[in-house]
């Protein structure tokens, strides 16, 4: 059986029509283009000779419904930029929850005031490329310690926005923990107390906020650091300091307590006779 003979294209200006007509992308913008073309023309049909039975009005609507809802203008891929992979996970779930994965896409801002709405983001962009793929970039807020209440851990950046809520310690353990009444109030501080020397953060199971007026560091193996209401810092420094002389941090020291700038105290743990006669004396009292 023959075949009918093809028409290839000889001139210059019939091969790149062809090869554009071959680009899906391309195809898609000249269905764009041409449906958009059809909308304002009939919209200037419209506003020169009035609509006063609605019904064209009412045709109008369907050229951009179908702009919205045709599958060769829906999403065909997602691409997301500046985010960890733990919010990656949340703009995928605001996504596929509002909007579905294949479908219209709508109104970019919309998508963005979606986006703007989970916590850990500063900032969002969003916008749509020919080929359908929804681009969005984001701005994280930065978590700076965690907070710890009620059994929960709040994951707070550095002005004090909860940026999420956990119930395990271990699922940010790189963060400094904090606890006690106005704790979040003093982020800062306690940052910069942590912060101060790589063998005291290694030490430090967490800043403990004492009546909203000065911090205890709570270290390994029970043992605590009572801190100054005023320049704590310094007086840390002035600890790693005698610990670079004397290794202080490496004694068997319950407390050491720096509440008085002019002397360092310290309290070891009782003897294992100190902790009987205490229980024997309880025990009595009962």
């Amino acid at each position: 059986m023959k075949t009918a003979p093809q028409i290839k294209p000889t001139t210059l200006p019939g091969l790149l029509l062809q090869r554009l007509y071959l680009n899906r992308a391309f195809r898609r913008v000249v269905v764009v283009v041409l449906v958009a073309t059809l909308v304002v023309a009939i919209a200037a049909v419209v506003v020169r000779y009035g609509d006063s039975q609605g019904g064209l009005s009412k045709w109008l609507e369907r050229p951009l419904d179908w702009v919205s809802s045709h599958p060769r203008l829906a999403i065909s891929d997602i691409v997301i930029n500046g985010a960890s992979a733990r919010v990656s996970r949340e703009i995928a779930i605001v996504i596929s929850g509002r909007y579905g994965y294949g479908t219209g896409f709508g109104d970019v801002h919309e998508v963005r005031q979606a986006l703007m709405e989970i916590p850990s983001i500063r900032h969002a962009s969003v916008s749509v490329d020919a080929a359908g793929s929804l681009d969005i970039t984001v701005e994280e807020k930065v978590p700076v310690v965690a907070l710890e209440g009620d059994g929960q851990f709040q994951i707070l950046d550095k002005e004090a926005s909860v940026l999420a809520t956990d119930s395990r310690r271990d699922s940010y353990p790189e963060l400094p923990l904090i606890a006690g009444g106005g704790a979040e109030e003093h982020i800062e501080e306690a940052i910069a107390v942590a912060g101060l020397s790589p063998k005291l953060a290694a030490m430090t199971r967490g800043l403990v906020r004492i009546g909203n007026r000065r911090w205890d560091i709570v270290l390994d193996h029970g043992r605590t650091v009572n801190l100054p209401e005023d320049n704590p810092i310094l007086a840390v420094s002035k600890l790693l300091a005698l610990d670079k002389s004397d290794d202080i941090l490496s004694l068997d020291i319950a407390v050491i307590d720096l509440r008085n700038p002019n002397r360092v105290t310290v309290r070891p743990f009782p003897s294992p006779a100190e902790d009987s006669a205490e229980d024997s004396a309880e025990a009595e009292q009962e």
